[in-house]
């Protein structure tokens, strides 16, 4: 029986953080940003005050940290409300990128207007980070180290989050590489270090770990005349990254000393997945993992309507198949409007009776995965 679990946003904003023994370290002269934690926020939950709070990040602060980034989307969408407050409770991620990436596309290409403008996408894109990092820096999810103690080198797991809650248990319970753990090693080799001698195990069915719009731990060489400026750079110490990610040090090429900046697919309406080999192999191996299972689990997704490419992946891999048990773990399970979405991905029906990420015992027992350790 091969399961696939298949990890949406509200994964991680369902997660029970706790906190790690023994967190990395600030390297000496550098500051660390102070955070209490907090789960990582759904797509319209970037710019709310409660994250602040959460957070100890002072609303005034983030402001200034990013202010090119308020004023476009104070601008553009006519939010006259103090920041954090009001409709900043309904920016979303999405719809302010794409505003910011069609602005860019009727300038002028050496304007000084989308030169702005592309200032204004990567600001985003740090802040982005720089929230994630705040999030989970020094903690641990409950249910992620729960989920991954249970697996097999049968069983699959495909994430459209940026965030590392998955990759720190995988590391952690996988310290060596190929080991019993062995589904993010199976990736690396094969699609970010350019292997290609193909997976191990029967048919290449062997369990993998696949984050279809980048991590925050892949990096590549923002020099485009480094030689290694299309290699993908995966770093294993999770911690570092988060600091690097919320502004603490820097992380640079060792062949160019050029700067090294993430591989994250934004959060745009025109995702550019078939630009980037890393990515499309990603959305390839996923194609292949989901046609293969027996059982699909879809944790926190909810099939937002401009959301093409993941939707075209569960239904024409999944939804069209008569032989597979799909589960959907959603709070909104039983609301009209969440259930037209998932009856139009899975035409043949799916089981609906978990809603949270706190259940995921009880997901596990139901997919046959509750008996190990």
């Amino acid at each position: 029986m091969s399961v696939v679990f298949v990890l949406g946003a509200g994964a991680s904003y369902g997660e029970s953080l706790e906190s790690l023994d023994s967190p990395y370290q600030v390297p000496a002269g550098l500051t660390a940003l102070h955070s209490a934690g907090a789960p990582p926020p759904l797509i319209k939950g970037f710019f709310q005050k409660a994250l602040y709070s959460a957070l100890k990040y002072d609303p005034s602060d983030a402001e200034a940290d990013y202010k090119p980034v308020f004023d476009y989307a104070r601008d553009s969408m006519c939010i006259t409300d103090p920041f954090g407050e009001g409709r900043w409770n309904e920016v979303d991620l999405e719809d302010l990128f794409t505003s910011v990436e069609i602005h860019r596309e009727f300038s002028a290409p050496e304007s000084v207007e989308s030169g702005l403008l592309g200032v204004k996408r990567n600001l985003l894109a740090r802040y982005i980070q720089r929230i994630l990092g705040l999030c989970t820096s020094g903690k641990f999810g409950q249910y992620s180290k729960l989920l991954v103690s249970k697996l097999t080198m049968e069983h699959s797991v495909i994430t459209f989050n940026y965030d590392l809650l998955l990759d720190q248990q995988f590391y952690e319970l996988s310290p060596g590489g190929n080991g019993e753990f062995a589904h993010y090693e199976n990736f690396e080799s094969i699609v970010l270090q350019g292997e290609t001698k193909g997976l191990p195990g029967p048919s290449g069915a062997e369990g993998l770990y696949l984050k279809l719009h980048g991590s925050l731990n892949w990096s590549q060489c923002t020099n485009r005349a480094c030689p290694r400026k299309s290699v993908v750079i995966m770093d294993r110490e999770v911690q570092r990254v988060l600091n690097h990610r919320m502004g603490i040090g820097e992380m640079r090429c060792e062949v160019c000393n050029g700067e090294l900046a993430p591989l994250l697919i934004p959060p745009l309406l025109d995702k550019p997945i078939a630009e980037i080999p890393a990515i499309r192999a990603a959305w390839g191996l996923a194609q292949r993992r989901l046609s293969q299972a027996s059982t699909v689990v879809l944790i926190g997704y909810s099939a937002p309507p401009t959301d093409f490419y993941s939707k075209w992946l569960l239904r024409s891999n999944v939804g069209t198949r008569k032989d597979v048990n799909v589960f959907v773990v959603d709070p909104d399970n039983e609301k009209a409007p969440f259930k037209t979405r998932m009856m139009n991905l899975f035409p043949y029906g799916y089981k609906s009776k978990f809603t949270k990420m706190d259940q995921v015992g009880g997901i596990l027992e139901s997919v046959g995965l509750n008996d190990r350790r």
